[in-house]
């Protein structure tokens, strides 16, 4: 049984690059002389985070209406291409992996929140631009580094999906929708799109409550920081809802039947 309290056990992070080679690009970040997160008022905005996972094909004429509405859409690593290709230039892009091949997944945006663990070779994709706003995840060290501006802490998560819900209630947004948030396959596909970063990832079969899902295990414990990261940050103040079918979206229906009758804490068990 894979439960919050013993996430770290049942399924460890498994960062693909060394610590010493994030906290370096952290250093050269903080060198920068972009602006950095910082808390904005609240806003009746609703932010639609776009997940890359299968189902999030069912709602691209969904996520441009409510943009033409006045949302905020937050593009994730591959996502904005195909939010891209589908004619949506999204309201922000967030990045945080520190493999110079995230450079890749640079292209038209309003504002580009990018992490200070990212490497130098995205850095280079910006020069002198005025709409990069850099921002600090919850690394280990990161805060060792020494700086002379107030750092916003963003943590939550391991990955850019969870910790985009933290940066999108920083930035003011209370009414938060997740879209493709599966964190799991549907048949041979873990993406809506072609993402050769995770080819060699190797499925495994989890269960929550009478559905079985094939997920790697980043995408299972996506699924499981989702709980404790949405129930924090509604107990802030904010709404979350969770549009898609697949591995989260399961935790999430139980987690919501759960406050409604009772409660109880969904798990995951493989």
């Amino acid at each position: 049984m894979i439960l919050p309290s013993n996430l770290d056990e049942t399924l460890p992070v498994a960062c693909n690059t060394a610590a010493t080679d994030v906290l370096a690009n952290v250093e050269f970040a903080s060198t920068l002389p972009y602006p950095w997160l910082r808390h904005q008022d609240a806003t009746g905005t609703p932010a639609l985070l776009i997940g890359g996972g299968p189902s999030v094909s069912m709602f691209l004429e969904t996520i441009r209406a409510e943009q033409k509405a006045g949302a905020a859409v937050f593009a994730m690593n591959g996502t904005r291409a195909m939010l891209e290709r589908a004619g949506i230039v999204p309201d922000y892009l967030v990045l945080v992996d520190a493999q110079p091949g995230s450079a890749g997944f640079v292209g038209p945006a309003d504002t580009y929140l990018i992490a200070s663990t990212c490497n130098r070779a995205v850095f280079d994709k910006f020069g002198a631009a005025d709409n990069v706003v850099v921002w600090h995840p919850n690394f280990p060290g990161l805060t060792d580094i020494s700086c002379n501006r107030e750092r916003v802490l963003i943590g939550g998560g391991s990955s850019v999906g969870i910790l985009s819900m933290s940066i999108a209630y920083v930035l003011g947004f209370r009414d938060i929708r997740l879209f493709g948030y599966d964190s799991s396959y549907e048949g041979d596909c873990g993406h809506a799109y072609e993402q050769r970063q995770n080819d060699d990832d190797e499925p495994e079969l989890y269960t929550v409550g009478d559905q079985t899902f094939a997920a790697a295990p980043w995408m299972a414990r996506q699924a499981v920081e989702f709980q404790s990261a949405s129930t924090q940050l509604a107990n802030l103040g904010a709404s979350i809802s969770v549009l898609g079918r697949g591995l989260l979206p399961a935790v999430a229906a139980i987690m919501a039947r759960a406050a409604t009758n009772h409660p109880e804490t969904p798990h995951a068990s493989r």
